[in-house]
């Protein structure tokens, strides 16, 4: 599936949007929890001005990154599609400093017996954020989880980042989502 996902990425970047989402569908089909292929489908249904789509994916993504400014401001994108200009503005000050912290995940690493995500945090508010606690599921490509585990973070200053990850034992993860405690 990684390598659809990098074949989509390129034909989007090449200005191919239509056969990004022809491989971006194939991926979704088989596991519709990956959160780089929600992101990179719903900046080709932008690309496509298809509204429905790219909020019923962006609705998606947000039940799995959450916090991500990227995907607030894709929701932003939605509202714009519809021509909604006071969503919009809310939702584009929710990415900017609404949140209060934004994640980043960047790296998912499954293998046989253990899965890890790996990311940051940022401080993106103006005042100091209080130390929080992100629970992450790590799914199958149906959606049932199959572990849980937390990441601590820390209180932060304006602007300020940290690194997280969060490990657990488990076989067949596919998949990852998040919530704050």
């Amino acid at each position: 599936l990684g390598d659809a996902v990098q074949a989509a990425n390129s034909a989007f970047r090449d200005g191919n949007a239509e056969e990004a989402v022809a491989l971006l569908q194939v991926v979704d089909e088989r596991n519709p929890y990956m959160q780089a292929t929600l992101t990179t489908l719903a900046r080709t249904y932008y690309e496509l001005r298809d509204r429905d789509r790219l909020t019923g994916v962006v609705q998606r993504l947000l039940e799995i990154d959450p916090m991500n400014p990227q995907t607030v401001r894709l929701m932003a994108a939605a509202w714009d599609l519809a021509g909604e200009s006071d969503s919009v503005t809310k939702y584009v000050e929710m990415a900017t400093s609404g949140l209060g912290i934004g994640v980043t995940v960047t790296q998912f690493l499954p293998n046989a017996t253990s899965a890890m995500v790996n990311g940051t945090v940022v401080n993106i508010g103006d005042a100091p954020a209080a130390p929080a606690v992100l629970v992450f599921e790590f799914l199958d490509a149906s959606g049932t989880v199959l572990a849980t585990t937390t990441a601590e973070i820390p209180a932060l200053d304006p602007r300020q980042r940290s690194s997280f990850n969060a490990r657990t034992d488990v076989e067949g993860a596919a998949a990852w989502r998040y919530r704050r405690q």
